[in-house]
């Protein structure tokens, strides 16, 4: 049969445009990258699915070098303390509450636990403080 949904990873607004010149299907979603980080490098990419109604899937939504900036992070520390959560539930927080869907990697049960129980909102004033953090 012929597919009626697909979804990509990694690909770039030049990739996606490249997609819909060869196939009547459109992405469903694109899964890439995203965190604190990277977020102002994947802004034209996030606006781009945005307006092509393409769900982002945020990777890596923790960070992954050692030692971690993200995790050891004393700004975003305060802000998951103010929230009582822990710094990786504010930041899995921070990409769903921009739409995107999360799938952090945990082997520990309390990790996993916490990593869904998302049941709070980060002000306006946060998620823009955590976008611009680590600005360059």
């Amino acid at each position: 049969g012929e597919a009626k949904a697909i979804g990509v990873s990694n690909y770039q607004i030049p990739h996606l445009e490249e997609i819909s010149q060869f196939s009547t299907v459109s992405p469903h979603v694109n899964q890439i990258l995203y965190n604190p980080l990277v977020a102002n490098a994947q802004e034209g990419l996030v606006s781009y699915c945005k307006e092509q109604k393409i769900h982002m899937t945020a990777y890596t939504s923790l960070g992954n070098s050692s030692p971690n900036r993200l995790l050891n992070s004393f700004p975003l520390h305060n802000i998951a303390k103010k929230h009582n959560k822990s710094t990786a539930s504010i930041l899995l927080r921070w990409a769903t509450q921009q739409g995107f869907s999360v799938i952090p990697k945990s082997l520990d049960t309390d990790h996993i636990r916490q990593n869904i129980k998302l049941d709070f909102k980060l002000k306006k004033s946060e998620m823009n403080k955590m976008s611009n953090l680590f600005q360059i």
